[in-house]
């Protein structure tokens, strides 16, 4: 993890999101722990190369760190805050935008190579796995 870090590190030369060359893709930065803020998320896949984050929605907290990457498939308010970050570790995240046409284009295309949904109630357009 420390080179993806470094290599982060180095296309994020400042706090907040710094694009990069592929389009969709960007990494997010923060240098100090965050008080939570308001803010809407994309669809959207969020992997956190270094620190940890919470995103909350709702009553649901939902954790992301090195372990945990954060998806989102429907535009959602959410309160996120910046739990881990110093200026010698910062936080630090790639983001990788999606559209959901293409990845449902995908899914028809796997068929049956793709497990059944769980049944149950609808969830949350969001999950930290």
């Amino acid at each position: 993890m420390r080179h993806l870090a470094d290599r982060c590190l180095a296309i994020a030369p400042r706090p907040g999101p710094n694009p990069t060359a592929v389009p969709g893709v960007s990494v997010y930065r923060q240098d100090h722990a965050t008080e939570p803020a308001h803010a809407v998320y994309s669809q959207c896949l969020f992997l956190v190369v270094q620190g940890h984050k919470q995103a909350r929605v709702g009553d649901d907290t939902y954790d992301y760190d090195p372990e945990h990457y954060l998806v989102t498939a429907v535009p959602l308010p959410v309160v996120s805050r910046i739990v881990q970050a110093d200026p010698a570790r910062p936080f630090l995240s790639l983001a990788v935008g999606f559209d959901l046409d293409e990845v449902r284009a995908i899914a028809v295309q796997a068929g049956e190579a793709l497990p059944a949904p769980a049944p149950g109630p609808p969830q949350r357009g969001l999950a930290s796995c």
